[in-house]
Protein backbone atom coordinates (compact mmCIF):
# COMPACT_ATOMS: atom_id res chain seq x y z
CA UNK A 1 0.00 0.00 0.00
CA UNK A 2 1.37 3.50 -0.87
CA UNK A 3 2.36 5.82 1.86
CA UNK A 4 1.31 8.23 0.00
CA UNK A 5 -1.65 10.22 -2.01
CA UNK A 6 -0.92 11.65 -5.34
CA UNK A 7 -2.43 14.51 -6.83
CA UNK A 8 -3.93 12.86 -9.76
CA UNK A 9 -5.67 10.29 -7.07
CA UNK A 10 -7.05 13.31 -5.14
CA UNK A 11 -8.37 15.00 -7.86
CA UNK A 12 -9.70 11.38 -9.10
CA UNK A 13 -11.87 11.13 -5.36
CA UNK A 14 -15.17 10.95 -5.37
CA UNK A 15 -17.17 12.91 -2.77
CA UNK A 16 -21.18 12.12 -1.37
CA UNK A 17 -22.51 15.16 -1.00
CA UNK A 18 -25.84 15.97 0.65
CA UNK A 19 -28.32 17.47 -1.15
CA UNK A 20 -28.89 21.55 -0.50
CA UNK A 21 -32.43 20.80 1.40
CA UNK A 22 -30.59 18.26 3.82
CA UNK A 23 -27.75 20.68 4.30
CA UNK A 24 -30.46 23.10 5.35
CA UNK A 25 -31.52 21.08 7.60
CA UNK A 26 -28.86 20.07 9.21
CA UNK A 27 -28.11 23.95 9.44
CA UNK A 28 -31.38 24.12 11.02
CA UNK A 29 -31.18 21.13 13.68
CA UNK A 30 -27.82 22.40 14.75
CA UNK A 31 -28.11 26.33 14.29
CA UNK A 32 -30.28 25.71 17.94
CA UNK A 33 -27.23 24.46 19.89
CA UNK A 34 -24.93 27.19 18.03
CA UNK A 35 -27.91 29.85 19.46
CA UNK A 36 -27.41 28.24 22.71
CA UNK A 37 -23.88 28.65 23.13
CA UNK A 38 -23.85 32.51 21.77
CA UNK A 39 -27.16 32.55 24.59
CA UNK A 40 -24.50 31.22 27.30
CA UNK A 41 -21.70 33.42 26.30
CA UNK A 42 -23.47 36.42 26.47
CA UNK A 43 -24.71 35.41 29.82
CA UNK A 44 -21.30 34.59 31.34
CA UNK A 45 -19.97 37.79 29.86
CA UNK A 46 -22.77 40.06 31.40
CA UNK A 47 -21.62 38.03 34.60
CA UNK A 48 -18.35 38.93 34.48
CA UNK A 49 -18.54 42.80 33.95
CA UNK A 50 -20.80 42.58 37.41
CA UNK A 51 -18.18 40.80 39.19
CA UNK A 52 -15.83 43.28 37.41
CA UNK A 53 -17.73 46.16 39.03
CA UNK A 54 -18.56 44.60 42.22
CA UNK A 55 -14.89 44.26 42.86
CA UNK A 56 -14.09 47.44 41.61
CA UNK A 57 -16.25 49.40 44.10
CA UNK A 58 -14.46 48.32 46.77
CA UNK A 59 -11.00 48.22 45.21
CA UNK A 60 -11.18 51.27 44.89
CA UNK A 61 -11.47 52.50 48.44
CA UNK A 62 -8.63 49.85 49.43
CA UNK A 63 -5.27 50.65 50.26
CA UNK A 64 -2.55 48.99 47.91
CA UNK A 65 -0.37 46.54 49.65
CA UNK A 66 2.45 44.35 47.49
CA UNK A 67 0.67 40.47 45.93
CA UNK A 68 2.97 38.28 48.47
CA UNK A 69 2.02 40.07 51.73
CA UNK A 70 -0.51 37.65 51.90
CA UNK A 71 -0.40 35.48 49.12
CA UNK A 72 2.01 32.39 48.36
CA UNK A 73 2.40 31.85 44.44
CA UNK A 74 3.64 27.91 43.48
CA UNK A 75 5.22 27.72 40.29
CA UNK A 76 4.59 24.59 38.29
CA UNK A 77 6.15 21.88 36.64
CA UNK A 78 6.46 19.32 33.99
CA UNK A 79 6.98 15.98 34.51
CA UNK A 80 9.82 14.05 32.61
CA UNK A 81 8.48 13.71 29.38
CA UNK A 82 10.40 10.59 28.65
CA UNK A 83 8.50 8.61 31.03
CA UNK A 84 5.65 7.80 29.00
CA UNK A 85 3.46 6.24 32.43
CA UNK A 86 3.38 10.51 32.99
CA UNK A 87 1.21 11.22 30.17
CA UNK A 88 -2.21 10.28 29.94
CA UNK A 89 -6.17 11.05 30.57
CA UNK A 90 -5.91 11.50 34.17
CA UNK A 91 -5.29 14.78 35.32
CA UNK A 92 -5.80 18.04 33.52
CA UNK A 93 -2.39 19.87 33.41
CA UNK A 94 -2.53 23.33 31.99
CA UNK A 95 0.24 25.54 30.22
CA UNK A 96 0.19 29.49 30.21
CA UNK A 97 -1.42 28.53 26.53
CA UNK A 98 -4.37 27.04 27.82
CA UNK A 99 -4.46 29.60 30.43
CA UNK A 100 -4.12 32.85 27.82
CA UNK A 101 -7.15 30.78 25.72
CA UNK A 102 -9.46 30.70 28.85
CA UNK A 103 -13.17 31.75 27.94
CA UNK A 104 -14.19 34.10 30.63
CA UNK A 105 -10.92 33.26 32.95
CA UNK A 106 -11.82 29.76 33.20
CA UNK A 107 -10.02 26.68 32.49
CA UNK A 108 -12.65 23.69 31.84
CA UNK A 109 -10.41 21.72 29.61
CA UNK A 110 -6.16 21.74 28.60
CA UNK A 111 -4.55 20.59 26.08
CA UNK A 112 -2.66 17.77 28.22
CA UNK A 113 -3.23 15.67 31.07
CA UNK A 114 -0.67 13.44 33.48
CA UNK A 115 -1.60 10.47 35.06
CA UNK A 116 -2.23 10.29 39.18
CA UNK A 117 1.28 8.11 39.07
CA UNK A 118 3.18 11.47 37.44
CA UNK A 119 1.52 13.66 40.69
CA UNK A 120 2.24 10.90 43.18
CA UNK A 121 6.12 10.51 41.58
CA UNK A 122 7.27 14.28 41.15
CA UNK A 123 6.90 17.68 42.26
CA UNK A 124 4.32 18.33 39.62
CA UNK A 125 1.07 18.27 42.04
CA UNK A 126 -2.72 19.21 40.93
CA UNK A 127 -3.89 22.21 42.36
CA UNK A 128 -7.24 22.55 44.46
CA UNK A 129 -10.11 23.75 42.09
CA UNK A 130 -10.94 27.44 42.64
CA UNK A 131 -7.15 27.89 42.36
CA UNK A 132 -6.18 30.79 40.70
CA UNK A 133 -3.41 30.17 37.42
CA UNK A 134 -1.14 33.82 36.27
CA UNK A 135 1.37 33.27 33.65
CA UNK A 136 4.40 34.14 34.00
CA UNK A 137 6.11 33.58 30.40
CA UNK A 138 5.20 33.82 27.11
CA UNK A 139 1.74 35.42 27.08
CA UNK A 140 2.74 37.02 30.33
CA UNK A 141 0.20 38.37 33.00
CA UNK A 142 -3.02 35.97 32.25
CA UNK A 143 -5.61 35.03 34.85
CA UNK A 144 -7.61 32.11 34.80
CA UNK A 145 -9.39 30.02 37.80
CA UNK A 146 -9.63 26.21 37.12
CA UNK A 147 -12.67 24.67 38.05
CA UNK A 148 -11.52 20.87 38.50
CA UNK A 149 -7.92 20.19 40.16
CA UNK A 150 -5.29 20.46 37.78
CA UNK A 151 -1.74 21.04 37.36
CA UNK A 152 0.40 23.71 35.63
CA UNK A 153 3.74 24.12 33.74
CA UNK A 154 6.33 25.77 35.08
CA UNK A 155 5.39 29.32 32.63
CA UNK A 156 2.72 29.52 35.56
CA UNK A 157 2.21 30.45 38.99
CA UNK A 158 -1.12 29.29 41.31
CA UNK A 159 -2.32 31.00 43.97
CA UNK A 160 -4.76 28.85 46.40
CA UNK A 161 -7.45 30.08 48.28
CA UNK A 162 -7.46 30.33 51.65
CA UNK A 163 -7.66 33.54 53.69
CA UNK A 164 -8.81 35.43 50.55
CA UNK A 165 -11.45 33.21 49.10
CA UNK A 166 -11.47 31.98 45.88
CA UNK A 167 -13.56 34.78 43.78
CA UNK A 168 -12.23 37.31 45.58
CA UNK A 169 -8.54 35.85 44.68
CA UNK A 170 -9.09 35.85 41.35
CA UNK A 171 -10.24 39.60 41.17
CA UNK A 172 -6.86 40.42 43.18
CA UNK A 173 -4.67 38.45 41.26
CA UNK A 174 -5.89 39.79 37.58
CA UNK A 175 -5.40 43.12 39.17
CA UNK A 176 -2.15 42.07 39.80
CA UNK A 177 -1.37 41.19 36.89
CA UNK A 178 -2.80 44.09 35.19
CA UNK A 179 -0.43 46.49 37.05
CA UNK A 180 2.42 43.93 36.22
CA UNK A 181 1.52 45.05 32.34
CA UNK A 182 1.64 48.75 33.21
CA UNK A 183 -2.15 49.23 33.01
CA UNK A 184 -1.51 51.05 36.28
CA UNK A 185 1.94 52.02 37.04
CA UNK A 186 3.83 52.33 33.75
CA UNK A 187 6.35 49.23 34.30
CA UNK A 188 6.11 46.12 32.39
CA UNK A 189 7.79 43.13 33.22
CA UNK A 190 8.65 40.19 30.25
CA UNK A 191 9.09 37.61 32.85
CA UNK A 192 7.80 37.11 36.38
CA UNK A 193 9.54 35.36 39.06
CA UNK A 194 8.86 35.21 42.55
CA UNK A 195 10.61 39.19 43.54
CA UNK A 196 8.49 40.25 40.71
CA UNK A 197 5.23 39.42 43.96
CA UNK A 198 7.29 42.10 46.57
CA UNK A 199 6.87 45.18 44.17
CA UNK A 200 3.24 44.79 42.20
CA UNK A 201 0.71 46.21 44.40
CA UNK A 202 -2.76 45.19 45.02
CA UNK A 203 -5.89 46.20 47.14
CA UNK A 204 -5.61 45.38 50.39
CA UNK A 205 -9.54 43.85 51.40
CA UNK A 206 -9.67 44.43 55.23
CA UNK A 207 -10.56 40.32 56.86
CA UNK A 208 -14.23 41.64 58.16
CA UNK A 209 -14.88 42.60 54.25
CA UNK A 210 -13.75 39.63 52.30
CA UNK A 211 -16.51 37.34 53.54
CA UNK A 212 -19.27 39.64 52.62
CA UNK A 213 -17.55 40.73 49.11
CA UNK A 214 -17.39 36.66 48.27
CA UNK A 215 -20.98 36.34 48.80
CA UNK A 216 -21.40 38.59 46.20
CA UNK A 217 -18.61 37.63 44.04
CA UNK A 218 -19.37 33.93 44.33
CA UNK A 219 -22.69 33.60 42.15
CA UNK A 220 -21.60 35.02 39.35
CA UNK A 221 -18.26 33.13 39.25
CA UNK A 222 -20.42 30.05 39.22
CA UNK A 223 -22.93 31.21 36.43
CA UNK A 224 -19.84 32.06 34.23
CA UNK A 225 -19.08 28.90 35.11
CA UNK A 226 -21.68 26.63 34.47
CA UNK A 227 -22.59 28.62 31.22
CA UNK A 228 -19.23 27.81 29.80
CA UNK A 229 -19.57 23.59 31.00
CA UNK A 230 -22.94 24.07 29.78
CA UNK A 231 -22.11 25.17 26.29
CA UNK A 232 -18.73 22.75 26.14
CA UNK A 233 -20.96 19.96 26.27
CA UNK A 234 -23.21 21.90 23.52
CA UNK A 235 -19.85 21.99 21.31
CA UNK A 236 -19.07 18.45 21.74
CA UNK A 237 -22.83 16.83 20.98
CA UNK A 238 -22.86 19.44 17.74
CA UNK A 239 -19.48 17.96 16.43
CA UNK A 240 -21.01 14.88 17.46
CA UNK A 241 -23.83 15.26 15.10
CA UNK A 242 -23.00 16.57 12.48
CA UNK A 243 -21.07 14.02 10.88
CA UNK A 244 -23.78 11.68 11.68
CA UNK A 245 -26.60 14.26 9.78
CA UNK A 246 -24.93 14.82 7.05
CA UNK A 247 -24.04 11.33 6.55
CA UNK A 248 -27.80 10.11 6.36
CA UNK A 249 -26.92 7.37 9.50
CA UNK A 250 -29.08 9.77 12.15
CA UNK A 251 -32.19 10.97 10.64
CA UNK A 252 -33.13 14.83 11.30
CA UNK A 253 -36.15 14.25 13.57
CA UNK A 254 -33.86 11.93 15.96
CA UNK A 255 -31.36 14.75 16.22
CA UNK A 256 -34.06 17.03 16.85
CA UNK A 257 -35.10 15.35 19.66
CA UNK A 258 -31.25 14.73 21.06
CA UNK A 259 -31.52 19.12 20.63
CA UNK A 260 -34.15 19.59 22.08
CA UNK A 261 -33.24 17.49 25.41
CA UNK A 262 -30.03 19.31 25.57
CA UNK A 263 -31.17 22.93 25.12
Amino acid sequence: MADFISLGDILSLKLRIPSRAQQENVVGVLGALDDKIAVNERIAVTAGQLADSIFGQHAQKARLEPMSKNMVPILGGTPDRKVDSYWGPGIPWASAKDVASATSGVVVETTEQITTEAAASTRVKPLPERSVVLTARGTVGAVARVTRPTAINQSCYAFIPGDIPPALLFHLIRTGAENMLGVAHGTVFSTVNMKTFDHVLIPAIDIEMRAALEEELAPLHRQIEARIEESRTLATLRDTLLPQLMSGKLRIRDAEKIVEDAV
